[in-house]
């Protein structure tokens, strides 16, 4: 959970363009994230432009270094998948 409250902190900062940032998955589930686990996160709202540097943002986090990252765009998914996340998946809106 330590990693979450890093992340509630930090990744408003790192993806500043975006309109939403959800943070979904095992690492929200109480003995479910492990070290190889990945970190599940959905970004509303920037530009397909903005999505590699985006990536690049998380990625620089140091206290991410060793923690796959799994990150999704809103208009890379459908909207099936978002609100299979939004009502299924243990979430936290960031932003």
């Amino acid at each position: 959970m330590q990693i979450v409250l890093q992340l509630v902190c930090i990744l408003p900062i790192v993806v500043l363009d975006a309109n939403k940032v959800i943070i979904y998955g095992s690492v929200l589930t109480p003995g479910q994230f492990y070290q190889q686990s990945d970190l599940d996160i959905l970004v509303f709202g920037l530009n397909e432009d903005q999505w590699v540097e985006a990536f690049r943002k998380v990625e620089s986090i140091e206290s991410l270094k060793h923690t796959a990252i799994d990150i999704k765009f809103d208009r890379m998914v459908d909207n099936c998948f978002i609100d299979y996340v939004l009502t299924h998946c243990e979430h936290i809106n960031i932003l």
